[in-house]
């Protein structure tokens, strides 16, 4: 008899778990809880939040659409959860103005703008040009050699700058994501250069894809991995310094 009470336990244990388990801790989406929300989210990078509830059929067959748009865009925009059912939790989800699950938000600028409701086909590539469309675009594009020195040697802009030369006819969502999480601290801009004249006439060698830093009257060239985890450091030591970084000096 105490066998099976024994068992009984564990199973309810393990159903409560799988439950409670829509995103585990290896999953690429992380589970906040209210405090973390608001750390994760007060600067001004976008990001994605689904609000969920463990009981939720339709939260349970969306998670694994949602994980794969999360891993695919991981870690340029990162996607987060918040399980609307633990008691802490509730008085975030209300003031989201969650009334459903799952509740699907973007936050384009972070807390600092006005978040955007997902209403679109819960799949992952639907995720994925959505949060593609949702990073503001803070990136200058220039047509030509003229128009790269012309912004080069521009006043107007007082902050870093950073050009990237590319063969390719679409911006990169890297260099979007950089230029929105720089904004007012680096001015990004991109031109086309596929016969590479502009390099040439800039004399930056022969790779198709180029990243170029201004700053202080001196030039830098990029000579690292094209990715997120090494391209944000680099910015990080050429961008003006933000104001939280100011208040710490």
């Amino acid at each position: 008899m105490r066998t099976t009470v024994a068992l009984a336990t564990i199973l309810l244990a393990c159903a409560e778990l799988t439950l409670g388990a829509i995103f585990s801790s290896k999953s690429p989406v992380k589970m906040l809880s209210s405090n973390d929300f608001h750390r994760a989210l007060s600067e001004e990078k976008t990001s994605v939040v689904a609000f969920v509830a463990p009981w939720c059929g339709h939260c349970q067959k969306m998670s694994p659409e949602y994980e794969r748009a999360a891993r695919s865009l991981s870690p340029l925009v990162p996607f987060y959860a918040v399980d609307c059912d633990a008691e802490e939790n509730k008085p975030l989800c209300g003031s989201q103005g969650v009334k459903g699950f799952p509740t699907i938000k973007s936050f384009p600028k972070g807390l600092k703008g006005v978040p955007h409701d997902y209403q679109q086909e819960r799949t992952a590539s639907a995720f994925i040009e959505w949060v593609k469309s949702e990073v503001p675009n803070r990136v200058k594009v220039l047509r030509g050699l003229d128009a790269v020195n012309e912004w080069i040697n521009s006043d107007e802009v007082k902050q870093p700058k950073a050009l990237l030369l590319t063969d390719k006819k679409q911006m990169p969502l890297l260099w979007r994501v950089l230029g929105a999480n720089f904004y007012k601290r680096v001015s990004f801009a991109i031109a086309k250069d596929e016969d590479q004249s502009i390099a040439n006439a800039l004399m930056l060698g022969k790779d198709k894809t180029k990243v170029v830093a201004w700053k202080d009257g001196g030039r830098t060239v990029y000579d690292g991995t094209l990715n997120y985890d090494s391209l944000t450091p680099f910015f990080d030591d050429v961008a003006t310094p933000s104001q939280r970084s100011r208040d710490e000096l």
